[in-house]
């Protein structure tokens, strides 16, 4: 299976049927994977941003974004690894793989949503609306996420 492409920006549509459906249905694709802890979603979420532009990923890339140590982004790559979400190279190249990329986009999605919400429709100033984006689709549950993306869409008698 060939990896689906990093969207560069992705236009946030009017509220409509067919966006709501396609939600949904990343939603629940995403309910198929195993749950991921918030450092999980956190790196991933990271090293997706950071993949965006094409550009080599490096565990100081991810450390810095994340603002953890190099040792706490060595050892979560690792584990990240081990459960094949990303492809490490030892001393090298950070990338995703299918499943990496599978479960990136539905947090970024999710993200640009909520952060459109916060900033649009709520009055948050950019740079703190994307950071609580983040937050947001990283420590609450999927329902949560699922409920609030859907309410932010317009679509609060499904949420």
């Amino acid at each position: 299976m060939a990896a689906a492409p990093v969207p560069r920006s992705i236009r946030l549509p009017g509220r409509n049927k067919e966006h709501c459906a396609f939600h949904r249905e990343v939603q629940r694709r995403n309910k198929e994977d195993t749950m991921l802890t918030y450092a999980q979603k956190k790196y991933l979420f990271a090293i997706y941003r950071l993949g965006q532009n094409g550009g080599v990923i490096s565990s100081s890339d991810v450390s810095r974004l994340v603002g953890v140590s190099k040792a706490s982004t060595v050892k979560m790559t690792q584990r990240l690894s081990d459960e094949g979400y990303i492809l490490k190279e030892p001393y090298g190249k950070i990338s995703l793989t299918d499943a990496g990329i599978k479960a990136a986009s539905a947090l970024f999605s999710s993200c640009l949503i909520l952060c459109d919400f916060l900033k649009n429709r709520v009055g948050i100033d950019e740079k703190e609306a994307d950071e609580d984006a983040v937050r947001i689709v990283a420590q609450v549950s999927e329902n949560t996420v699922d409920k609030l993306v859907r309410f932010a869409l317009g679509d609060a008698v499904n949420a």
